[in-house]
């Protein structure tokens, strides 16, 4: 592990604060100092040597009629491969450039461009050191302003939106933002690219950490998991085993009660009879031989009652 310092310029009215230093792994380094090494990024004067990716969204956004707010949109949903942006034509050209610069700027830390046809997932995803970091996209920040309406169509909006020129790149959803031009326009995003790549492989160390930690949570759930099932298995077999052991003890409770009840039987014989016959002395027999049956501390006599026909 390397610690370094992340770098970051502050927008207009924000207040410094000082940085925390963060650990990173060998090859996460150095893709940060090939990012520190490397010149500024600079857009190309046109469209001619365009990322394969970026050209079919600047094809797209091209071809795409703009219904309200003069706003042309470039959304991947044939999953075709292109960026998802949002911008008025006049900031086309802008969006453009500004993203293959960035999507070069990406490769050259040695990033790779993940874009599965038959995944659900319809967003270009960078992948930095194995990590799945950012899905960029560029949009244009709009201002709402009153606008005159027919009297006669009461449900119709009393404000429109007017594109401002102002571009922001944001990362999977258009909320999450990771750079935008300052409302003065003293900062734009081309002036700040190099910035973004810093931005970008420290996204990749909280992905890496995010995933590690993911990871280790599932291991200790499924060891817990796993000590529950072991613990349900160890309880049931308990279970069952105190269930014989209660039945056993009732057997040998019941057991000894028959032979008990069958001695005052015969005490009972005898004080009436001064001599028992032959059949009193069987029914005897035959009813300890039963009270032996239950009895789970003696050996079984044989019985009918344990015969099967075959």
């Amino acid at each position: 592990m390397i610690t370094f310092v992340q770098e970051e310029k502050k927008a207009e009215g924000e207040t410094s604060k000082e940085p925390e230093p963060i650990q990173l792994d060998s090859d996460l380094a150095e893709a940060l100092h090939k990012c520190r090494s490397m010149p500024k990024l600079q857009l190309a004067a046109d469209y001619r040597k365009l990322h394969p990716n970026v050209r079919m969204t600047k094809d797209r956004l091209e071809a795409t009629k703009s219904y309200t707010d003069d706003i042309k949109h470039s959304f991947n949903y044939d999953r075709s491969g292109v960026f998802q942006v949002s911008v008025s034509a006049a900031c086309v050209k802008r969006a453009v450039l500004i993203l293959d610069a960035l999507v070069k700027g990406f490769e050259a830390l040695g990033a790779k461009l993940v874009h599965d046809p038959k995944s659900q997932d319809r967003n270009l995803w960078f992948e930095l050191c194995n990590e799945r970091v950012w899905s960029i996209r560029i949009r244009e920040r709009l201002k709402r302003v009153p606008k005159k309406n027919d009297p006669t169509k009461s449900w119709e909006s009393q404000y429109t939106s007017v594109p401002t020129g102002q571009l922001i790149i944001a990362r999977e959803g258009y909320e999450n933002e990771v750079c935008r031009d300052s409302p003065s326009g003293k900062k734009r995003i081309e002036d700040r690219l190099n910035e973004l790549l810093e931005k970008f492989v420290f996204a990749a160390a909280d992905a890496r950490a995010d995933r590690l930690r993911i990871e280790e949570y599932r291991k200790v759930e499924a060891d817990r998991q796993r000590r529950i099932f072991d613990l349900q298995i160890a309880q049931r077999k308990e279970r069952e085993k105190v269930s014989q052991l209660l039945e056993m003890a009732d057997a040998w409770n019941k057991a000894d009660r028959l032979r008990q009840y069958i001695k005052a039987y015969e005490d009972r014989l005898i004080e009436r009879n001064s001599e028992l016959t032959e059949q009193m002395r069987s029914y005897i027999v035959w009813a300890n031989a039963q009270a032996d049956r239950m009895d789970p501390l003696r050996d079984s006599p044989a019985s009918i009652l344990d015969d099967r026909v075959r």
